[in-house]
């Protein structure tokens, strides 16, 4: 036993020599190693397979994305800037859903009215007319409204630079009855100016001893031509004036509450919360949105201007355009108001 205790030291130093030359080479391998192999293997998967992803994405740039984090100036100039910039990028699919839109309404109101107006005179039952009449007022009603929410929905993907297809147009109704009711709302606001507007007037009217208003709608109404005499000028004066009171404050109202059909389709809100979302946003910014209105209204008396000296093409031409136009930058205001939810806002002066 005395004799094999001395070579234990012998034994471990002579393992340790024989290990050592193995943990070289370890380490060596490890050196041949690179460095991102420290990783998890997970996270490096992950990495690789969302650079492939971004790699073979399709392009749906619309004219130049936005930068990440960049917002939209909050201001009429910016608000229109960024219009025109989309709408120079994307023109022909904000030309296709406007006009689209209004092709498919006058199509489907004119099918609807010949099918009940057909069904009538088969019928031929003096009960059943009314019944007939109040679904063609249904059709005349629904039918625009649910191709102008598809049609929002639509400008509110080119306003965020995302493709539009044709298909947008018929998504609308899932929101067709919150946005009915909603704009029934906004009308009641407006109406009631709208109606002590006209009613002073034909009070005027009558004391002057001219035509009244009611007399001239319902001349133009039955498509009759209106009598350029001196009894019909104050009508036509009160009717124009009683219109662009009726639109101004149409417009005001707007200005605090035009942000709902976009909440309700793309928020899923209701009809009391988007006009809740839609004062909170607009709060100490109602004469910015109040002027991107009357920009619009501007836009569309000027390109209806060459009608007045009977140049009916060139209207047309640039209705053709500022229609959609307006649309579009309608949706872009939307989407500044949106990005800016989270700052604070600061009364107007």
């Amino acid at each position: 036993m005395n004799e094999s205790q001395p070579a234990r030291p012998r034994e471990a130093q002579a393992h340790r020599s024989q290990s050592q030359p193995k943990d070289e080479e370890c380490d060596r391998v490890d050196d041949r190693t690179p460095p991102d192999e420290s990783e998890p293997r997970d996270a490096r998967d992950d990495a690789n397979a969302d650079a492939g992803a971004a790699a073979g994405a399709p392009q749906t740039d619309l004219g130049g994305a936005e930068k990440p984090g960049e917002l939209i100036p909050l201001s009429v100039r910016g608000i229109f800037r960024e219009t025109w910039s989309v709408f120079a990028s994307a023109w022909p699919a904000c030309l296709m859903i406007y006009w689209g839109a209004t092709a498919l309404s006058w199509l489907i109101i004119n099918i609807l009215t010949l099918t009940l107006a057909s069904l009538n005179e088969l019928i031929a039952d003096r009960q059943v007319t009314p019944f007939l009449e109040f679904l063609r007022f249904v059709g005349l009603v629904v039918i625009p409204a649910w191709l102008w929410v598809g049609q929002n929905r639509a400008y509110l993907k080119l306003a965020r630079r995302e493709p539009a297809a044709f298909d947008d147009l018929f998504g609308g109704g899932p929101w067709l009855l919150t946005t009915l009711l909603a704009l029934g709302i906004v009308l009641a606001f407006t109406g009631i100016p709208a109606l002590i507007s006209f009613f002073t007037g034909e009070l005027m009217l009558e004391r002057r001893g001219a035509v009244s208003m009611v007399a001239l709608i319902h001349k133009i109404a039955e498509n009759e031509i209106v009598p350029h005499t001196p009894e019909y000028r104050a009508p036509i004066a009160a009717f124009y004036a009683v219109f662009l009171l009726s639109y101004l404050v149409y417009l005001a109202v707007m200005s605090r509450l035009g942000q709902y059909p976009f909440l309700i389709l793309d928020r899923d809100a209701d009809v009391l919360e988007a006009h809740q979302t839609s004062l909170r946003w607009t709060r100490g910014r109602a004469g910015m949105t109040l002027s991107v209105y009357l920009i619009q209204f501007a836009i569309l008396i000027t390109a209806a201007m060459p009608t007045a000296v009977n140049l009916l093409f060139i209207a047309l031409a640039g209705m053709s355009f500022v229609l959609p136009l307006t649309c579009l930058s309608s949706a872009v205001l939307y989407q500044a108001l949106s990005s800016r939810e989270a700052e604070p806002v600061e009364d107007e002066e």
